[in-house]
């Protein structure tokens, strides 16, 4: 048998829980909760389950969803330490799921803007082009005689015969 009371004072509204927290009874208590919530909303919210004998996982799914809803679950008896200990460790590890997986964006958003920094600098470094030296006379006399000392040296190297075929000419 299962029994949720609902105490209403001044400044909060306490669920007591008595009993067997088995099915059917999880489904009722949710209905009731949700009812509590809609009807009593900005109400601060007290689960006392010091009179629960038995919690299944259903009731315990029940109670941690009433806990990730701002209720604050209290209880005297060694099951009621329990219980709020073990929904205390789930949201603990929720909450550090959605920390990791927070910290695996972050890093995957700055991965994506280095990636699209560097490939913005390579294309630019690609098209760019040194600016065209002015017309003045000696800079066209300095490439005219480089261009020529390039192709000296290169008839010089073509020039030499190699002990192997250098390929078809």
């Amino acid at each position: 048998m299962f029994k949720a009371t609902t105490i209403t004072n001044q400044t909060q509204r306490i669920l007591v829980l008595e009993g067997i927290l088995v099915a059917p009874w999880p489904s009722n208590l949710k209905g009731k909760w949700d009812e509590e919530r809609r009807t009593h909303e900005g109400a601060t919210f007290v689960v006392d389950l010091t009179k629960l004998k038995i919690v299944s996982q259903h009731g315990e799914n029940i109670l941690f969803q009433m806990f990730t809803d701002g209720a604050r679950l209290v209880g005297n008896s060694l099951l009621a330490r329990v219980v709020i200990q073990q929904v205390e460790r789930r949201r603990n590890l929720q909450y550090e799921e959605r920390k990791d997986n927070a910290g695996r964006r972050a890093t995957l958003a700055v991965g994506i803007a280095i990636l699209l920094v560097l490939s913005g600098r390579l294309s630019w470094a690609a098209t760019w082009r040194p600016p065209h030296a002015t017309s003045d006379g000696r800079s066209i006399e300095r490439a005219s005689t480089e261009r020529a000392a390039d192709h000296t040296a290169l008839n010089n190297i073509l020039a030499v015969m190699p002990q192997m075929p250098r390929g078809p000419r």
